[in-house]
């Protein structure tokens, strides 16, 4: 399978909200672990092809082995792209190939990421990469926002048939390189959003009276 350049994964409105999470700024390079839930479990499979395939949105059919199995979370590794599952209900077994349907989500909670069997961090399933866009789930209104935009409480008032839940899309960082960041001045039907980072200050005071004149 070819690596994988872009990831999606959801992010629930109690660890956003009201927009503090800083590091899922728009184009901010940041470190970050991923659940892999399933509401079917993995089964054992004998394929010897790796494969994940998004399927929509959060979302993936993945197949591959199990190298690692703790207390609390078995691990599979896709081409270089860790996955991290709950082996609380579920058990795992290690070297044993398994297939299934997995979403992908954001959680510090959870027990997927904390290694509770030795009580720390365990940092080799931090992935690295640079966000691309941000959605509201059920809204296409909302395509490309900044959590400094956005708030949880408000968005799901504001949009119908919003769930507060957040679709982020993260471009992976490869070698280190840093993908392009978006444009500073981002304009829609709706909205327009301008990124003040790295202007010089006379020039976003010069901004600030010139949008004030033409309002």
């Amino acid at each position: 399978m070819k690596n994988l350049t872009h990831l999606c994964f959801s992010v629930f409105n109690i660890v956003i909200q009201d927009g503090n999470t800083q590091e899922y700024s728009m184009g901010e390079r940041t470190l970050f672990e991923l659940d892999a839930r399933t509401n079917i479990p993995l089964e054992p499979n004998t394929e010897k092809t790796v494969t994940l395939t998004q399927i929509e949105d959060d979302a993936y059919e993945v197949c591959g082995y199990i190298y690692e199995a703790t207390c609390a979370y078995a691990l599979m590794n896709i081409n270089g792209l860790k996955i991290s599952l709950c082996n609380k209900n579920e058990i795992y077994t290690e070297n044993q190939m398994y297939k299934g349907t997995i979403s992908f989500a954001y959680d510090p909670w959870s027990c997927y990421g904390t290694n509770v069997c030795e009580e720390k961090e365990d940092e080799s399933l931090y992935q690295e990469g640079i966000v691309a866009k941000i959605q509201l789930i059920t809204s296409d209104s909302l395509e490309n926002i900044s959590l400094e935009q956005t708030s949880s409480c408000d968005d799901e008032e504001s949009y119908e048939g919003a769930t507060s839940s957040y679709l982020i899309t993260v471009a992976l960082c490869a070698d280190k390189v840093i993908y392009e960041a978006p444009p500073p001045l981002q304009i829609d039907s709706q909205k327009l959003v301008l990124n003040l980072k790295g202007i010089n200050s006379n020039k976003v005071k010069s901004i600030e009276e010139f949008i004030r004149k033409i309002l």
